[in-house]
């Protein structure tokens, strides 16, 4: 996915002192600019055991 590698990448460079993953933040980005409010997307990535 084209979208996801330019999150990733920006992402990256924002946050790479942060202790989450980049790719984690970019799902949460991704799903948030889907609909899905704040709650749901935590909770979307908590069954995913993050």
């Amino acid at each position: 996915m084209k979208a996801r590698q330019l999150i990733e990448e920006i992402l990256s460079r924002v946050f790479k002192w942060h202790r989450f993953p980049v790719s984690l933040k970019a799902e949460a980005v991704l799903l948030y600019f889907k609909g899905l409010s704040p709650r749901a997307v935590r909770e979307f990535l908590l069954h995913k055991g993050y």
